[in-house]
């Protein structure tokens, strides 16, 4: 047991247990590795969005709430841009450009239709009325070079067209930030510095947005409590994760029990009947450990099926106790005979079977094989070795009646039928 728990420590310190199945598709195959590089470089998939909302219309109580969580955010070196400043930035940028490239941004018909009615003199009247009224406002703050090159506005209708890459048309810009037009919610904008998929990081920007949200509940909670919302590509990958952790361990843990209640009613002496389960882990732990020599990176997929398939060696385990656990007085190298004789090539082709695996070209399949190989081979082994020097205290015959003897005659067995 001391040497189960030495390897399940040493495996755990060498490897990294993954649940992103994207790193083991296959590599050298280009419609898969394509597919990687655009998930891993596209401009959206590590976007963030945090929604922070109340429930009594605030703007600018969302607005202080959305410049402590701006600074935070900055402050963790999590993120790469946060808010909108940077795209703000690039606006007067691309209104110099759209002025200075007006000849080339329309077709033929988009000239005749939309362009050559604000030609009309009557037009360019009222253009120019308008022109001063907006000049008179404060709104009209360093406009003057862009009416000067644009008099009759005709960059507006490009901009129009740009209008349609917006994510919402609902969206008001108040001091520099996106608000709802109810002035319940604000929405802030992040980029991290790196993929949010590795779960390792998600993990970090998961604490950081919970202490966020801790904080502004702490500074802005009263009267209305502040709620933050965020959402990214990193918190599907924290609740991938998660499902794929809690469904291996809610596997685990009834089929464990299944077969434990199993092998308690199956042998007179209970704890004879557990101690079943001991090549099956011992084979387990040991291939586990090999894995980690081979890999650094281990997929969860691999190690949830491969034990799966491993614990069929149970199997072999109960074989070998019935033919211990008998009124005859019997001993541990006789049931390794036995067990032997009957198992070896049983347990031979299985191995074979999954070796086979490794050289498939999708390392998940590599390391499912390698697993339940190794788990298997091992567990047949473990059967002599353990036994052996278990069975040396147990070869006195058993005392009273299985538990399940008064079942076995009400089974139904195959007979002969008429012709």
């Amino acid at each position: 047991m001391l040497a189960i728990l030495i390897l399940v420590g040493a495996s755990f310190l060498r490897v990294r247990i993954d649940t992103d199945i994207t790193h083991f598709l296959p590599q050298k195959e280009a419609v898969f590795s394509d597919a990687a590089y655009v998930f891993k470089h596209h401009p959206l998939q590590g976007e963030m969005a945090i929604d922070l909302g109340v429930s009594v219309a605030d703007a600018d109580r969302l607005v202080r709430c959305a410049e402590l969580a701006e600074a935070r955010m900055r402050e963790s070196g999590l993120f790469a841009r946060v808010g909108t400043e940077a795209i703000q930035a690039l606006i007067p940028a691309l209104l110099n450009h759209i002025t200075d490239h007006l000849p080339v941004l329309f077709s033929q018909q988009t000239l005749d239709a939309q362009v050559l009615p604000r030609l009309d003199p009557q037009r360019i009247r009222s253009r120019m009325a308008e022109l001063q009224r907006q000049l008179l406002d404060l709104g009209a703050i360093g406009q003057a070079g862009f009416i000067a090159r644009d008099p009759l506005g005709i960059g507006g209708l490009i901009m129009a067209r740009l209008s349609q890459l917006a994510p919402s048309g609902n969206i008001e810009i108040y001091k520099g930030k996106l608000l709802s037009p109810d002035h319940r919610h604000l929405l802030l904008v992040a980029t991290p510095i790196q993929s949010a998929t590795d779960t390792a990081f998600a993990g970090r920007l998961n604490a950081l947005m919970t202490a966020i949200g801790d904080e502004l509940a702490l500074t802005f909670g009263a009267p209305e409590k502040v709620t933050v919302t965020p959402m990214g590509a990193y918190r599907a990958a924290l609740d991938n994760e998660h499902i794929a952790k809690r469904d291996v361990r809610r596997a685990i843990f009834f089929s464990t029990l299944g077969i434990a209640l199993l092998l308690i009613f199956s042998f007179p002496r209970p704890v004879v009947g557990l101690f079943a389960f001991m090549p099956a882990i011992a084979g387990t732990v040991t291939a586990f450990f090999v894995l980690s020599l081979w890999h650094q990176r281990v997929s969860i997929m691999a190690l949830g099926f491969g034990g799966a398939i491993i614990s069929m060696t149970v199997d072999c385990g109960i074989a070998y106790l019935l033919f211990l656990d008998r009124r005859q007085t019997s001993f541990g190298r006789e049931a390794s005979t036995e067990i032997w004789a009957v198992g070896l090539v049983a347990a031979m082709t299985t191995v074979g079977a999954f070796a086979a695996l490794s050289l498939t070209a999708f390392p998940v399949f590599v390391q499912l094989g390698q697993f339940s190989a190794m788990g298997i081979g091992f567990s047949f082994c473990s059967f002599i070795w353990f036994f052996r020097g278990f069975s040396r205290n147990c070869h006195r015959p058993r005392i009273g009646p299985c538990p399940f003897a008064a079942l076995w005659p009400r089974c139904p067995s195959p007979g002969k039928g008429p012709c």
